[in-house]
């Protein structure tokens, strides 16, 4: 067989309305690892990959996002042939897909954007159905990379929450005597038996410093004296939205920080050992640009800004009044070293390619749903 005849050709000038049919991507439920072989294709000419890197994007037959990034098979890049290995994940939801499309960029570029069409057959067999997820490769990688290279994090906060578990239990003690009347309290009225010397002087009321004293102990201020347990070491695994992160990633939630971007709600989770962020809403009335937009938005001092500028990608859609049911955007947001963020709302489709022409390109969008998440390192 002539080894061309393996790889399905993808042509990168097809309208965005038009979808290619990849049958080699089409499986059963529960299919898992398979293997699919590419060669893109500028109308007759090869599409050179050298420098570029392409990604899988796809909303299942429920409706679920799927991102895959990375090519496997990359020995003949001049000739734009490789190949993809897709997960389990892209084979849950039994049915057509209701969208998808391959993604070409180069760096924070994104050059071409092919609409691909497949189906996955209901599996009668042994397939057990599991929960339909949101499954971003770019997030996982990460994940299962920081716990490859803390493995001892888990061990870690097992101790932390056997000595919050003792430092409970000295609470409950000194509890035990204030309620006893073994300490003095406030509540009551207290003897003083003994001798009590104070080295400086006690400036005000008596009774004002101690009401300041005892209201640390309620302070929302992380720099108060506030011996409550503000860590809760019970449960290793956190939900955000519908992305679920592994163990020793997600807790031990330090400090929270909210943006109202757009009309996108953006959340950021410091942890000991990164930044989680959140971003789900409903983005209304806006314009596409390449330009980044600025949000006079930054990071307050609980937050760990990252040591090199980080760009969150969001795959969306929406349709645009006058010409087209439904074009392809990124919805992006950027942190800068200093804490400073940024965003923009960035066309991806075909037809857009990267000519970078906001007098061309501009598009008003009306409103778009936008979810996501990110992760970047930065310890505590």
């Amino acid at each position: 067989m002539d080894i061309s005849q393996k790889y399905v050709q993808i042509n990168t000038e097809l309208s965005t309305d038009q979808a290619t049919v990849v049958n080699a991507m089409s499986g059963r439920q529960g299919d898992n690892k398979r293997e699919v072989f590419f060669q893109l294709k500028d109308g007759q000419f090869p599409h050179n990959l050298s420098g570029q890197d392409v990604r899988l994007v796809v909303k299942d037959a429920k409706g679920v996002l799927k991102v895959l990034s990375g090519m496997n098979n990359v020995s003949n890049l001049a000739l734009g042939r490789f190949s993809m290995v897709i997960p389990w994940n892209f084979y849950q939801a039994a049915g057509d897909i209701l969208d998808g499309y391959l993604q070409v960029t180069e760096g924070d570029k994104v050059i071409s954007t092919i609409p691909i069409h497949y189906t996955v057959y209901t599996n009668q067999g042994t397939f057990v159905q599991t929960d339909d997820k949101v499954f971003l490769s770019d997030v996982q990688t990460l994940v299962d990379d920081i716990n490859s290279r803390f493995k001892g994090a888990t061990q870690n906060l097992e101790a932390m929450e056997t000595a919050t578990k003792l430092l409970q239990q000295a609470l409950d003690n000194v509890t035990a005597q204030i309620n006893g009347k073994g300490l003095a309290s406030k509540g009551d009225d207290n003897t003083f038996t003994g001798s009590n010397t104070f080295t400086n002087p006690i400036k005000g009321s008596l009774q004002g410093v101690a009401t300041n004293a005892l209201s640390a102990n309620t302070a929302t201020d992380p720099n108060a004296a506030h011996v409550t347990s503000r860590n809760d070491f019970s449960n290793y695994k956190q939900t955000f939205g519908t992305v679920v992160l592994n163990e020793g990633i997600s807790r031990d939630l330090r400090f929270t920080f909210d943006a109202i971007l757009w009309g996108v709600h953006v959340t950021f989770y410091q942890t000991p050992i990164g930044v989680q962020i959140y971003i789900n809403g409903s983005l209304t009335d806006r314009d596409s640009s390449w330009d980044w937009q600025s949000t006079g938005v930054s990071l307050n001092s609980n937050i760990n800004p990252p040591v090199a500028d980080q760009v969150i990608s969001i795959p969306c859609g929406s349709g645009v009044d006058g010409y087209s049911f439904r074009i392809a955007f990124e919805f992006q947001v950027k942190i800068t070293t200093s804490g400073n963020i940024l965003i923009r709302l960035m066309r991806t489709d075909t037809a857009y390619k990267s000519t970078l022409d906001d007098a061309w390109g501009t598009l008003h969008v009306n409103t778009m749903n936008v979810e996501g998440s990110y992760f970047y390192p930065s310890f505590v």
